[in-house]
């Protein structure tokens, strides 16, 4: 009897001892699976913290990029530019609320290679009051310079005031006094030599001193008038362009008809096609006198006067004013 006691004893510690290790066992593995969970928590909250800090980056970039572009803003896309321990994606939207000129980025960044964390805003970067004038020409003396040797004068000096580009070159573009109603300045002429079958062909062209964005709508105002040498003159042609910075040239008026016209106003709307930007203007214009018989060496004439771009109010490319996001 005593020793089934005793074996009995042995038996229950044995499984004593056994539960004990396995309650242990439990005890460690849950000890370290929290640990692990711990530091797995730890890191993922380092990244995540690190990807807001850097989407914030991304934000903030994108903000300077607009303010430094001095208010000619387009949509603009940065993809995966380094910051700090990742990278992010930036991409923005511009648009036209009211009195506010608004744009909304997007930051989506990357740590350790994958994408954790994204942050979006819409901020008002700047304020529409009214109509600005971009370019405003009424051809005051000495404002087109001389073309005595007429060429490709604009390649050259792009730079100078409406610099000249002919192909056809028997005739001459100048200043000239007369003027559009309303003008005090002058006028732009164009004319061709007095002989038989003379052509001039070219433009006059210049700079705009504030860059038209896409999306902006202007107006593009402005006087004209001609004078044929000739019933059967060949050619009496005037257009205005704008050019982009791509060298694109958008038509935006053109008058064709051989034909005696007195001072006209025209009035052309043009919107900015996406993806462009405007910075130049370009007076263009091909004339030829009659081939031949009476009367074939008396000279055509066209003039250009006050010549004028306007944005109109809610697309203009204002100076920066300020930021302030939009909840």
């Amino acid at each position: 009897m005593a020793m089934n006691v005793s074996q009995n004893q042995r038996g229950v510690s044995i499984i004593a001892v056994v539960a004990t290790m396995l309650i242990l066992s439990v005890m460690g593995v849950i000890l370290i699976s929290l640990v692990t969970t711990g530091s797995d928590i730890s890191v993922n909250q380092l990244r995540s913290e690190q990807a807001f800090n850097i989407a914030n980056g991304g934000i903030e970039f994108g903000l300077h990029t607009t303010t430094r572009g001095g208010g000619s803003w387009g949509e603009f896309t940065f993809s995966n530019r380094p910051l700090g321990a990742g990278s992010f994606t930036l991409t923005t939207n511009t648009s036209i609320i009211g009195t506010e000129r608004r744009m909304a980025l997007n930051s989506r960044t990357a740590v350790g290679g994958i994408l954790t964390a994204e942050r979006n805003i819409t901020a008002v970067v700047a304020r529409v009051t009214g109509a600005a004038t971009i370019l405003n020409e009424p051809f005051p003396a000495g404002s087109v310079p001389s073309d005595a040797a007429p060429g490709n004068g604009c390649a050259v000096s792009p730079a100078l005031s409406w610099c000249y580009s002919y192909t056809n070159t028997q005739g001459v573009s100048q200043y000239h006094a007369d003027n559009a109603p309303s003008s005090t300045g002058g006028s732009l002429e164009a004319e061709t030599q007095a002989v038989a079958n003379a052509r001039f062909t070219g433009y006059r062209q210049r700079i705009l001193s504030t860059t038209i964005t896409q999306g902006t709508q202007v107006t593009l105002n402005h006087w004209y008038k001609k004078q044929r040498g000739h019933t059967q003159a060949q050619l009496m042609n005037m257009a205005v362009y704008l050019i982009a910075t791509d060298n694109t040239p958008y038509q935006l008026w053109v008058h064709n008809s051989i034909s005696n016209v007195g001072w006209t106003q025209v009035n052309t709307p043009f919107t900015v096609p996406a993806g462009k930007t405007i910075d130049r203007i370009r007076l263009s214009f091909d004339i030829q006198n009659r081939t031949s018989g009476s009367g074939s060496t008396n000279p055509s004439y066209i003039w250009f006067d006050s010549v004028s771009l306007t944005a109109s109010a809610g697309s203009i490319p204002v100076t920066f004013v300020s930021v302030k996001e939009v909840y």
